[in-house]
């Protein structure tokens, strides 16, 4: 197995890990986590700013700016009240697909270099979309007081989670697919996780 199918592997692994944790916070550490994703969203988003700024395009100055609005929500003051990290979760979930949006343009039209650090930002705003996605999930079950509903819910995207997993394991095991096989079968297996907790 190649060491990038390897290195692909391991961050899918730590994505479901990190959304599984996620899933298991009560309400109040829900917060916590929110409010600690912001600080570092708004840290990426700045040291991002500098590393597209060694280039210079219509496209890189479009993202530079979507950049610049996501660290300003995210830098918003710290959410204290359910309606407040509703508030900045949905600003911020703009910022986000705003962003990707800026790097799906900036990836289909410039050099190699710049795709490679494009790819790597959308990665990066997709998980963040993911966690305020989950988030909102629990804020609109009302994980903030644990109801059916939500370990309804959490059980479903567990079993989505687990899903995703054992297709993790299979291809770690399975030499013989390339990395573009594995890419293709771990977003399908994605995309049925986000599924199970962007509908509201």
């Amino acid at each position: 197995m190649t060491e990038e199918k390897l290195s692909l592997l391991e961050k899918w692994k730590q994505k479901a890990e990190e959304l599984r944790i996620q899933l298991n916070l009560g309400g109040k550490e829900a917060s916590e986590k929110f409010n600690e994703e912001k600080k570092q969203i708004a840290l990426w988003a700045k040291q991002s700013k500098a590393k597209f700024s060694a280039f210079s395009s219509e496209n890189v100055t479009a993202l530079k700016t979507r950049m610049e609005e996501l660290e300003l929500q995210a830098a918003l003051a710290k959410a204290e009240t359910k309606e407040e990290i509703q508030d900045q979760r949905s600003k911020l979930n703009v910022a986000l697909a705003n962003a990707q949006d800026e790097v799906r343009k900036l990836k289909s039209n410039t050099s190699s270099e710049i795709k490679e650090l494009a790819h790597k930002t959308e990665e990066k705003l997709d998980n963040w979309r993911s966690k305020f996605d989950l988030l909102k999930l629990q804020l609109h079950l009302g994980a903030m007081e644990a109801d059916e509903e939500w370990e309804e819910k959490k059980s479903e995207v567990g079993d989505k989670l687990d899903e995703l997993e054992t297709k993790l394991s299979k291809a770690k095991e399975d030499g013989s697919k390339t990395i573009n096989n594995v890419k293709e079968e771990l977003a399908d297996a994605w995309k049925s996780v986000r599924a199970k907790f962007t509908k509201d």
